[in-house]
């Protein structure tokens, strides 16, 4: 009969590191997946496995060459012996094993005989499971195999404990969205600014200034005193009002263009001064007749006898 691996003296801890990592009864990942396969190339072996041990089982993360076994009972597992040392375990022959000549995988299928592992360990230490491989005929690994096994079972054991990292820090958010007790962090007080420490309510907030409406008057003409019609407007801002601003007598600068004797120099004139000034009064320096002359203008564009005088702004 099969000889039992003794249980571990920190067997409590080491399942629950175990269940803690939330890898049993999973489905396969790349990772350990790979690693089985390295393990399989390096030590020439047809099977390689990743194995967890339970309290009542081993289980297969990562299975090559054992197609349809995902878990065996723990009293046959060569696992459960293995993760009693920190080194590797060899096992060149089976049959001449005391503890494992007559189990139940050396005497019926798969018949092994050669059995290879290295522990792995859970980021608190404790060794859960193994990286091991297996052959169905007796045989050694050479020091350079070792070696190697030894280093795919530190990968493993490292993408353990980043995967308790992971763990650890959603399991902190989902606490936190059940209102429960979330992991401690560091205060916002340290290291924060003035505009942090009023974001997060430790300082409050100064209140805002307003901007009071001025009442400063800005005069501008107005669109009909341009067309000839009556005094411009001013408008006050902050207060809403209009009302009529007198203006003093003045000559525009378009009357002074025009009253050269030089018709073509004055249109010239007109025509640079209009390019760079505001449309309105582009549009008021124009004379009737002119091509696009609006509003104020014939529309066909022919020249046209100028008025002896006229003036943009109404002389009062």
């Amino acid at each position: 009969m099969a000889q039992a691996a003794p249980v571990p003296q920190d067997e409590a801890e080491r399942l629950r590191q175990l269940r803690a990592l939330a890898l049993l009864d999973t489905a396969p990942e790349g990772l350990f997946d790979t690693l089985a396969r390295l393990a399989s190339a390096v030590c020439q072996t047809p099977m390689a496995l990743v194995s967890l041990v339970d309290e009542h089982r081993q289980w297969f993360k990562a299975n090559v060459g054992l197609e349809g076994v995902q878990q065996t009972p723990r009293e046959l597992a060569f696992c459960a012996h293995a993760i009693l040392g920190s080194a590797c375990m060899e096992v060149p022959d089976a049959t001449l094993d005391a503890r494992f000549a007559d189990n139940a995988l050396v005497t019926d299928k798969p018949r092994l005989r050669f059995y290879a592992g290295v522990p792995i360990a859970a980021p608190a230490g404790q060794r859960i499971g193994t990286l091991c491989v297996l052959d169905e005929q007796p045989r050694r690994l050479t020091a350079q195999q070792r070696l190697q096994l030894t280093d795919l079972a530190a990968v493993a054991t490292h993408s353990l404990a980043l995967r308790d990292q992971t763990l650890t820090l959603g399991l902190g958010g989902a606490q936190q969205a059940r209102g429960g007790t979330e992991r401690p962090r560091r205060s916002p007080e340290f290291g924060a600014g003035p505009f942090t420490r009023r974001r997060v309510g430790l300082e409050p907030r100064a209140p805002q200034r307003v901007r009071q409406p001025h009442s400063r008057s800005v005069e501008r003409p107005n669109l009909r005193a341009i067309a000839g019609h009556q005094a411009g407007s001013a408008v006050r801002r902050g207060a809403g009002r209009q009302g009529p601003v007198a203006r003093a007598p003045c000559t525009p600068w378009s009357r002074q263009l025009r009253d050269r004797p030089d018709g073509r120099r004055t249109r010239r004139s007109d025509a640079g001064l209009a390019a760079h000034a505001s449309p309105d009064r582009a549009r008021a320096c124009r004379w009737p007749g002119d091509a696009g002359a609006g509003r104020h203008g014939r529309a066909s564009g022919g020249p046209a006898e100028r008025p002896a005088e006229r003036r943009c702004w109404p002389q009062q």
